[in-house]
């Protein structure tokens, strides 16, 4: 068995999968200096008792592929071989029960910082010259530090004005800030992920790293879409979304590159459901000129002009390079679920024709009741200063729903909490709301509650915890 390694060789090993074999690794993440690391590569499609070569590999960042070292079974003996410069810290081994094969490295450096992939070579010869067309896994990144776990802090890039006249557009993720490497980025909706592109990870004077993911859709996608980049952190298990589009509201995000366009958006189920509640329908115009912003908005309620629009409140702010215009039309329970079309025009003189959108309370949606669960502050969290009580709600439909906490009887400050956009799952709808309270308020044992309204209840789902009482 030679023992040296052609860099033509692992070149081609690293040509990509082929057949039905099938390789996964396992056991990255962050490792210490000075440690051990062991990673697992799981075989499917073939047999690792054959007389095929079974490979570690390892590319450094910024540098090329490095052949660890090698096994293979010779009349039911594992053999190994190990590249010089690792011999004295390496070691291959196979279980054939579990059909994979191990990586042991010890006595870890810094140096050590790289992507490892498991490999198998697809002829039966055991030297390392003749080991072409390889069949390889996915790879696992293993950093080697002393440094502590760092989540990522990601931020939404909108559009270039210079792509204002393009036919296509290209949003962005800015994730910054983390450690260790990796994250995986991944964007919805799925028809155009194909268009997508996440650049190499950068390590800044800091040590913490960066990098961008950028996606290119069709501009009249980009009018009419909700994009959203999810980042995933294996090492701190964070998993972070942030949306890209022209939608209100939930940011100030307005189509930057889009001509005049109108939203509406209906009635919070909160203000629909509680008592005192003063229901709006808010119809919003966005991309329009500076010279535009002064247009006038129109109430209709089932195609009858609303009195001079007396019900509604109009305004008119400026975001990013457009203007927005806003009016909120206050309406009551009973016209909103009477099934009744309200609709919004803008106009304006400079306008060919007039802006209009149209809503209604869809009773034919199919609706599923929110379950709802309180969670009381971790463990862990009771050394620190404040403390978070969790409120997981899910299983509902439509997506339109409104959470609210309370304390005392009296309702929190919706700066107090936070509350993650619903995420649609298996045919309906979750979401987690995270309210932040003193570790002293929570030690009382005064009871905080987590209170959800939905379309699909006449009342309001109410859930209460305490430090007496538990979940």
């Amino acid at each position: 068995m030679q023992s040296a390694f052609s860099l033509l060789s692992v070149l081609t090993l690293l040509q990509g999968v082929q057949g039905d074999v099938q390789l996964v690794e396992s056991g990255g993440d962050l490792r210490q200096p000075g440690g051990s690391l062991h990673l697992s590569c799981k075989a499917s499609g073939y047999s690792i008792s054959s007389s095929y070569i079974w490979s570690w590999i390892r590319q450094s960042p910024g540098k090329g592929l490095e052949w660890m070292g090698y096994g293979y079974y010779s009349s039911s003996t594992w053999k190994t071989s190990y590249t010089p410069s690792l011999q004295s810290r390496i070691s291959i081994s196979a279980d054939s029960s579990k059909n994979e094969f191990s990586l042991q490295l010890n006595n870890l450096i810094t140096a050590d910082t790289a992507m490892y992939y498991c490999a198998r070579c697809t002829v039966r010869q055991t030297t390392s010259s003749n080991c072409q067309k390889p069949h390889q896994g996915q790879g696992t990144f293993v950093t080697v530090s002393s440094a502590a776990k760092v989540s990522p802090t990601v931020y939404p890039l909108i559009p270039s004005r210079k792509e204002k006249n393009l036919s296509q557009v290209t949003l962005g993720c800015l994730v910054t800030g983390y450690f260790p490497e990796p994250v995986s980025i991944k964007w919805s909706p799925e028809t155009f992920s194909s268009n997508s592109k996440t650049f190499p990870a950068i390590l800044q004077p800091s040590g913490l790293y960066t990098l961008s993911s950028q996606i290119t859709v069709p501009e009249d996608n980009w009018c009419g879409e909700l994009f959203t980049c999810s980042v995933e952190h294996p090492a701190t298990q964070k998993n972070t979304q942030k949306t890209v589009g022209p939608r209100f509201p939930g940011s100030n995000s307005c189509p930057v590159l889009c001509g005049p366009a109108v939203f509406l958006v209906p009635p919070r189920p909160k203000d629909l459901l509680s008592e005192g509640g003063k229901p709006k329908i808010i119809c919003v115009a966005t991309g329009l000129r500076d010279e535009e912003k002064d247009a006038r908005v129109k109430w209709y309620k089932n195609g009858t002009l609303f009195p001079n629009s007396q019900n509604a409140q109009t305004s008119s702010d400026t975001i990013w390079n457009g203007t927005r215009v806003s009016s909120k039309l206050s309406v009551t329970p009973e016209d909103w679920k009477s099934d009744a079309e309200f609709r919004c025009e803008v106009e304006h003189k400079l306008f060919p024709t007039s802006l209009k959108k149209a809503i209604s309370h869809d009773k034919n949606t199919e609706r599923k009741t929110p379950e709802a669960y309180i969670f009381s502050p971790h463990t862990e969290e009771l050394s620190k200063e404040s403390v978070s009580i969790t409120c997981l709600v899910k299983g509902f439909l439509p997506q339109d729903i409104s959470i609210a906490w309370q304390h005392k009887g009296k309702e929190m400050k919706e700066e107090e909490y936070s509350t993650t956009p619903p995420q649609y799952r298996n045919g309906s709808y979750f979401l987690y709301s995270k309210l932040t309270v003193t570790k002293k308020d929570w030690e009382t044992g005064e009871s905080f509650s987590c209170l959800v309204y939905h379309d699909s209840r006449s009342d309001t789902l109410k859930k209460t915890v305490s430090k007496n009482t538990g979940n």
